[in-house]
């Protein structure tokens, strides 16, 4: 491998190692260190040596000044005998030994990150960033934003569910985190819904990749149309109806010749009411639109259409002949 090469995957492993690297450049870091045991053992040694010296602190990482300064106390100067491995690739091997022992450390000190929570407590939050990206917390969902968005890099953690429309920008890309997952944005707008059991993304415009947090190589790519979720550490792709996903930021329900039962799940997630039906009925269907309706309003004309009897007690609603 050249020395440019060298030096980016250095770069990689430094951001893979910090938690700063995207889902592409830890593919690219899995891949190159499945290409040799030498490779392997390279890595296994540097990430012993972050872990030993800088202890899981969090770095912001300008990796060119990184290298720039280590660059000016290494060339053309001895390595000290202490470290023990192979001399070769030397103005590499020593760059990383040296980061990770402390030079590395001590130039661009831990920062410490503030992140402001914002929190959809009593209904659904609209935030501008400052980027020109969008999001759109539903009720009960919250989100996280550090001091430093968009200023090299644009990462957020999310709790429940949000729709993104996305400014892309290649030279930083937007990140979603959650307790399991990685979501990126390639250019576009797209739904996450976050619990305590599942992640699940869908794609409305452009493109996203989503990969598991434990394993960053588990990585797939979702295009408009698609959606996926995270099941057990494993990103999977999956056949979904999103006519109605996002009507809690619509307010608009559209079904055509949908079934009762689809009826019901899309009810049960837009007014927060559980259904009762027989099995039989669940398989009639049909077509209407519920435009900013109250759930009473909605009852009222669903009962109309479909000619059922339907009662709701508090935020139960039963259905029969």
């Amino acid at each position: 491998m050249s020395m440019n090469n060298n030096f980016q995957i250095q770069e990689i492993m430094l951001r893979y190692l910090n938690g700063e690297s995207s889902a592409e450049e830890a593919n690219t870091l899995q891949v190159w260190i499945k290409e040799s045991e030498e490779n392997r053992k390279e890595f296994e040694l540097i990430k012993q040596l972050w872990e030993d010296s800088v202890s899981s602190a969090k770095v912001s990482v300008n990796t060119e000044d990184a290298w720039q300064k280590i660059a000016a106390l290494t060339v053309d100067k001895p390595i000290a005998p202490v470290v023990r491995f192979p001399r070769k690739k030397v103005f590499a091997i020593a760059a990383s030994v040296i980061i990770m022992a402390g030079l590395f450390y001590l130039f661009l000190k831990p920062v410490a990150e503030n992140w402001k929570e914002t929190y959809a407590e009593k209904g659904n939050i609209e935030i501008q960033l400052a980027d020109g990206s969008k999001i759109t917390l539903r009720r009960g969902a919250k989100i996280s934003l550090p001091d430093n968005y968009n200023k090299g890099t644009r990462q957020v953690k999310l709790d429940g569910e949000a729709f993104f429309e996305v400014k892309h920008n290649n030279e930083a890309p937007f990140t979603i985190l959650t307790s399991r997952s990685i979501i990126q944005d390639i250019g576009t707008t797209f739904l996450v819904q976050h619990n305590d059991s599942t992640d699940r993304v869908s794609v409305l415009e452009g493109e996203v990749s989503l990969a598991a947090k434990a394993d960053k190589s588990k990585i797939i790519r979702l295009l408009a149309g698609e959606s996926a979720i995270m099941k057990k550490e494993l990103p999977q792709k999956i056949k979904a109806d999103t006519t109605n996903l996002l009507s809690w930021h619509s307010h608009i329900l559209i079904f055509k010749n949908a079934t009762l039962q689809q009826v019901a799940e899309d009810f049960k997630d837009y007014y927060q009411v559980d259904f009762e039906m027989p099995d039989s009925l669940g398989h009639s269907t049909i077509t209407a639109e519920f435009n900013n309706d109250t759930l009473e309003q909605a009852i009222t004309e669903l009962g109309l259409i479909t000619g059922l009897k339907i009662n709701v007690k508090g935020k139960s609603v039963m259905i029969s002949k």
